[in-house]
């Protein structure tokens, strides 16, 4: 992606596929990439065979971590008897736990835990909805993760 600055075009946008090691042209340029949950952003000024950047990182925001979140704030919602809510929420904090650590095999494994918790209580300290829901929601989430 490049940012035209041409007083001619200015605040055109235009997007180019490209070597990012290689600016063709002149005038700046935005490049964007994210890898790994980390992102950088440069800014390159190109001119005279020349470039002079500036790079900025950040964390890319994670949906999965707030659709945990989400699952948490459920079954707290459900007022369920404590001993039942804190297991599902102790497996939904493990998942947690591990993609901050990059252990996506251990969040997948704490998400089929949560799931096969929820399936054991349908009907017993949840009702069969409750449990539809959750395991739907779980089931998401992995999805999202790549789980298999």
């Amino acid at each position: 992606m490049s940012v035209n600055t041409d007083h001619r075009r200015r605040g055109a946008l235009t997007f180019v596929a490209g070597d990012a090691t290689r600016p063709v042209g002149d005038g700046a340029r935005v490049l964007a990439h994210v890898c790994n949950d980390a992102g950088r952003i440069l800014y390159a000024i190109v001119g005279d065979g020349a470039f002079d950047i500036r790079s900025v990182t950040f964390a890319v925001p994670s949906v999965t971590n707030e659709q945990i979140d989400d699952v948490i704030a459920l079954v707290r919602g459900f007022n369920l008897p404590p001993g039942t809510a804190n297991s599902l929420i102790r497996k939904l904090q493990n998942a947690l736990d591990a993609i901050s650590s990059g252990d996506v095999p251990t969040a997948c494994s704490s998400l089929t835990a949560f799931k096969n918790e929820c399936a054991a209580q349908s009907g017993k300290k949840l009702t069969p909805n409750q449990a539809t829901q959750l395991i739907n929601a779980a089931n998401l989430i992995k999805s999202n993760l790549g789980c298999q």
